[in-house]
This record gives structure tokens, sequence and C-alpha cells, in this order.
């Protein structure tokens, strides 16, 4: 029997049923279907999070009574009174440990706050592998078993495919922002260096180039082909694809630089963050994780705060290498 027997959709107002596709409000805990979450594109009860709704507590005699609910509360030892207390709640922790479920699905933050290595007592450059692993967050496996060799071998190089093959968008990826920035200022100066050396030692070359920009090489394929053998006939061509070949072997010094270091280059970026916050926190500062007013997040003690600060400040994100393509591809227009 499913812990939703009676519970209904705010949307839709239809029971739920075993196999429905149910998603939760990560602030309230409301059930939807997804569908209908969707449909709407909020939850239904955003108007009462301010005021700390909880659609836990706000059914829970519904709730606790379904024979699944009591074989959970059997399973993590919970006790009738321990039910009714509020502090039973959607991420309660109990006096003897065990903790507390969560009946509709709010994010359960022990994939941030608890990790593998939690135990493992090895350590690269100081600094826990929990506290690496929290930081990491994607892959962590290779780059844990990556950042031990290398604290015990000394060395500095390795091969990152990923970093060889997109370059400063890898290190945007991966939040290096100090090493793709610099990478993106290299890559701008080579551009800048090809049109420079273009335009000054081969300018009937660069010029009858820069004009097949303006062809539709699909409708005018002979007219195509004509201009790219007069090209090669120009006296100026020879010079110019040396000039490109040049920069295009900067170019791949560069992407093999990246990929040699790139794993070095994260190891540093993880353990020197996650050193930052520990010496912050021996200062006396204080992370708030919650504020944003989440229960669960406040429910958490000091180090559980900590592994959800480096979590969220850690891991990977889309948007600046996406940017970052943005402005380089609005720099390459005005070169």
């Amino acid at each position: 029997m499913s812990i939703f027997k009676d519970q209904s959709c705010p949307v839709c107002k239809r029971l739920f049923e075993e196999g429905d596709d149910i998603v939760y409000c990560p602030d309230c805990g409301t059930p939807h279907h997804r569908e209908c979450y969707n449909l709407i594109g909020h939850c239904v009860n955003r108007g009462l999070h301010p005021s700390g709704y909880s659609y836990y507590d706000e059914h829970r005699e519904e709730i606790r009574n379904t024979e699944a609910n009591r074989k959970l509360r059997e399973r993590f030892h919970f006790s009738e009174e321990e039910d009714t207390d509020a502090k039973a709640g959607p991420a309660g922790e109990q006096n003897d440990g065990a903790r507390g479920f969560t009946p509709f699905g709010a994010p359960d933050l022990s994939a941030f706050t608890r990790t593998p290595y939690d135990s493992d007592t090895y350590t690269v450059n100081g600094e826990s592998l929990g506290d690496i692993a929290s930081t990491v967050r994607t892959n962590t496996a290779r780059f844990i078993s990556v950042f031990k060799a290398q604290e015990q071998s000394g060395k500095k190089l390795g091969w990152n495919w990923g970093a060889f093959i997109f370059g400063m968008y890898y290190f945007f990826f991966r939040k290096m922002y100090k090493q793709a920035i610099t990478l993106f200022c290299i890559n701008i100066s080579l551009s800048s260096l090809l049109t420079f050396l273009s335009m000054k030692l081969a300018p009937l070359t660069y010029n009858a180039i820069s004009g097949l920009a303006t062809m539709n090489p699909m409708s005018n394929q002979n007219e195509l082909l004509n201009r790219l053998n007069e090209i090669q006939g120009m006296a100026d061509f020879q010079k110019f694809s040396m000039i490109v070949f040049a920069v295009f072997a900067l170019k791949l010094i560069v992407a093999l630089g990246c990929a040699l270091l790139a794993d070095y280059s994260y190891k540093m970026t993880v353990t020197s963050f996650i050193k930052s916050v520990n010496e912050q926190l021996e200062n006396g500062a204080e992370f708030n994780a919650s504020a944003g007013g989440d229960p669960l997040e406040a429910s958490l003690d000091r180090d559980g705060i900590k592994r959800l600060y480096l979590a969220k400040k850690g891991g990977t994100t889309i948007l600046a290498p996406i940017a970052a393509y943005i402005v380089l591809d609005l720099i390459s227009m005005l070169l």
C-alpha cells in the first residue's frame, strides 16, 4: 500500500496511484504529478512558502497511519510519540542517530553532506577526501584516484581528454576561473596575432579569404572553386599558409598544456578552496546554508552546512562556458 493513499494531486485533484510519476516541492514537500507541475511551472503552494508551510505537517495525521508508513517507522525506529513530534519532519534526526524518512520526497541532502570517502583517512594537500568529493561532485571516483596518485608520486603532469578537446571551456565548466580567463586571453591573443600577421605579411590572400565569407557556397559552387584556385595562386599565399600553420602550432601547444596540467590545476583549485573555507570557519565565520529558508538545510549541523556549502560552490557549471563562447564569438566578429 502506497504512502500516498488517499492523497491527491493539488493541481488535477486526482488521487495518486501506484506507478504515477510524482515530483515534490523542495521547499514544502507538496507532491504533484510531474505533468501537472510542468503545466503550472511551480509548486501550487508557492504563496505559503514564506510562512514556513510544510505539506508533511499539514497532512501528518492522514499519511502516518498507512501500512507503508508504519513499516517505515519501524525500519527507522520511530515511536508513535516521535512521529507526532514536529522534530520528526521531512529531515528529522532522531536521538538514537537514526535518520528520519522523507515521506514526500524532499531533497535528500545526504548526497552532498555524506560521501563514500568519509571513512578514508587519506588526505590530499591536507584536505580530507570527503570534503574533496563534496566539492568535486561529478566524476569524483576518477578525480580522487588521480589526486591520490599525484599526491603519492609528486608528479604534476597527467592527461585530461576533456581539457585537450575543449580547452578553456573545460576550465570554465569545472569552475577553474583564473586558469579559464588566462586561456581566454591567450585564445584572443592568438586570433589577433593571426589577423595582424596576415594583414601585414599576406594582405592579398587575407582580403581574398575575407571576401569568401560573403559568398554562399551552396548556390555558386563553381565560382567558389574558381576563387579558391585564384587564392592558391596569389603571390603571398605561401606566407599566409605559414602564418596559419604557426598559429595553429601555438594553439596545439596550448591544448597540450591544458591536457597535461588540467588535473593538477583542478586539484590545487579544489584543495585551496576547501582550505580557505576551513580557515574561515576556524576564524569564527558562519556559512548560513538555510538563507533561503529551507528547513532541511536548517536542520544540518556545522559540518553538514560546510559540506553543503562546498557542494554549492564546487561542482560544475554550463553557463560559464556558454557565456565564454558567446563573448569570444562577438570579439572574433570585431577582429
